[in-house]
C-alpha cells in the first residue's frame, strides 16, 4: 500500500499510543487535592481508586472518599485519562462540549471540575476530573428492562436527539474553547450564541477520522471545519482535506464521490448544520433499572454535522441499511410506522421515529430520508483501506443494479458501470506492480 509522506509522519508521531500508561500516583494526588478543597482534611480520611472502564481511547477511574466514622463514601469523583489519540483536540473538544451542553440544555451531563490537556504533565497523559453520576451502563441493563422501562428510555433518547438537533451552526466541526493557541487560524471559526463568544468551531472529531486500519488518527488540521457537506464527504473519502491518501489510492474515493454527487441533492443556499453526540450508543448512557437516564457520557465526538448525520437513532436499533435499501418505500410516515406490530424491536423503532416527528418534523425527515447518506458515511467510517471502499461500492451496485424504479435510475446507471471501472482500475494498478496496493 502506498502512503502519502504526511500520513507516514502522522502515523510515526503516534506510534504506540495505545500502550501509554498514566502515572497513577500523580493522578491520586490530583484527586486528593480536589477532595481537600471540598472537605476539611481529617486524619481518618482515606481514598479508594477503582478502574471503572478501559475503552479504546481512555481509562476511567472512580475515586471515593471515606472516613472511619462515616458509613459508606462521603464523596466521589471520576477521573478520565485520555490516551494520546489526537492530542489536545479530543480532550478540549469533549470538555468544551460538556460545559456547553450543561449550560445550554437540561440534558444530564457530568459537571467537569478540572482538566489538563497540556503535555507533558505529572500524570503523563491528558485527563478530565468530573462529577460522579450514579447509574449503570445502558449496554449492561437494556436487555433486562421490561417493555415499560424500554419505552421510557426511548422517549428520553428521542428528546435528547431533538434538543441537540435544535442547536445550529453554519459550519461543520467540534466546539473548542476560544483562545486555544494550538489551533491554526484556518482551522477555527467563532461560534456565537447570542452574546456568548466562548467557543470556536474547530476540526471535527469523528469516528471516520479514527483510522483503525493504520491504528492512527487523521491529523486534526485536515479535518475541518467545513462549510458544506460535500467538503466533509470528500475529507472522509480521501482521509482529510487536503487528502492524506497517496494519489495512486485516490481512485476509489473519487469514484465514491461520483456516486455521492449522483444521489445526494446539493443545497443551493448556505447550509445549516445541527449538533449531535456523534456516538450515541448504549455504552455511553447511564440508566437506572426504571429506564431513567442519569447521564449521557463520552462527548469527544460531538459536534455540528449535516442534518442527515445528526438525525441518528441509538445504536441498538439503528436500521439505516433497511431504510436505504428501500428508499422508495411508502412506509415513511408516522401513521404507517405506528401500524407496525407492537412486539420486538420493530415497535420501539416505530415509537422512536414517531417521537422524532412529534418533536420536530424536520428532524424526522432528516432521519428517514437521510438514511442513504448515513449508510454512505458508515461505509467510509469502516473503509480506511481503499479496497474496502471498492467492496462497499460493489455491494451497493448489487442492491441497485436490478432496480427498475425511476427514482433509482442514477443509482442503477452508476452500478452498471462499476464492472468496467473496476477492470480499468486493475489495469491501472498493473502498471504499478512495484507498488503495493491493498484491495
Amino acid at each position: 500500500m502506498v502512503l502519502d509522506p504526511a500520513l507516514i509522519a502522522a502515523r510515526d508521531a503516534q506510534e504506540g499510543w495505545w500502550k501509554a500508561q498514566p502515572n497513577l500516583e500523580a493522578l491520586d494526588s490530583v484527586v486528593a487535592l480536589h477532595f481537600q478543597r471540598r472537605h476539611p482534611p481529617a486524619s481518618s480520611q482515606h481514598i479508594k481508586r477503582e478502574l471503572l472502564n478501559q475503552g479504546c481511547y481512555a481509562l476511567v477511574y472512580l475515586y471515593t472518599l471515606h472516613t472511619a466514622t462515616h458509613p459508606g463514601m462521603i464523596d466521589a469523583v471520576v477521573a478520565k485519562v485520555v490516551l494520546p489519540w489526537r492530542p489536545r483536540y479530543k480532550t478540549d473538544g469533549e470538555v468544551a462540549t460538556m460545559r456547553f451542553i450543561h449550560s445550554q440544555t437540561n440534558i444530564r451531563v457530568p459537571e467537569v471540575y478540572k482538566h489538563c490537556s497540556d503535555l507533558p504533565n505529572d500524570v503523563g497523559m491528558e485527563w478530565i476530573l468530573m462529577e460522579y453520576v450514579p447509574g449503570e451502563r445502558g449496554a449492561d441493563v437494556y436487555p433486562e428492562l421490561g417493555r415499560k422501562e424500554k419505552r421510557h428510555l426511548i422517549q428520553q433518547l428521542a428528546r435528547i436527539v431533538a434538543r441537540l438537533f435544535m442547536i445550529k451552526a453554519t459550519e461543520i466541526g467540534t466546539l473548542l474553547p476560544v483562545g486555544a493557541s494550538y489551533v491554526p487560524s484556518r482551522n477555527r471559526t467563532l461560534y456565537k450564541d447570542g452574546d456568548d463568544v466562548s467557543w470556536w468551531i474547530g476540526p471535527l472529531n469523528d469516528l471516520a477520522y479514527e483510522d483503525l486500519w493504520l491504528i492512527r488518527s487523521i491529523p486534526a488540521d485536515r479535518c475541518g471545519p467545513f462549510k458544506n457537506t460535500r467538503e466533509l464527504f470528500e475529507a472522509f473519502a480521501l482521509l482529510g482535506k487536503p487528502p492524506l491518501r497517496a494519489p495512486i489510492n485516490h481512485a476509489p474515493g473519487n469514484k465514491f464521490l461520483e456516486l455521492y454527487d449522483l444521489v445526494i441533492d446539493r443545497p443551493r443556499d448556505t447550509e445549516t448544520f445541527c449538533f449531535s453526540h456523534g456516538d450515541l450508543a448504549l455504552r455511553n448512557i447511564l440508566i437506572t433499572r426504571d429506564g431513567d437516564i442519569t447521564a449521557v457520557l463520552d462527548w469527544a465526538n460531538a459536534g455540528f454535522r449535516p442534518p442527515s448525520l445528526a438525525a441518528t437513532a441509538p445504536d441498538f436499533f439503528e436500521d439505516d441499511e433497511k431504510l436505504s435499501g428501500t428508499p422508495d418505500s411508502d412506509q415513511t410516515t408516522p401513521e404507517a410506522l405506528k401500524i407496525l406490530r407492537e412486539e420486538g424491536e420493530e415497535y420501539f423503532i416505530a415509537l422512536y421515529r414517531t417521537l422524532l416527528h412529534e418533536a420536530n418534523p424536520s428532524l424526522y425527515a432528516s432521519h428517514v430520508h437521510g438514511a442513504e447518506q448515513r449508510q454512505m458515511y458508515h461505509s467510509l467510517q469502516r473503509s480506511s483501506s481503499p479496497g474496502n471502499l471498492v467492496m462497499w461500492m460493489w455491494k451497493y451496485g448489487e442492491v441497485f443494479r436490478e432496480r427498475s424504479e425511476e427514482r433509482s435510475k442514477a443509482r442503477r446507471e452508476f452500478s452498471a458501470g462499476l464492472p468496467d471501472w473496476f477492470y480499468e482500475r486493475q489495469c491501472e494498478l498493473g502498471q504499478h506492480k512495484h507498488e503495493e496496493w491493498e484491495m
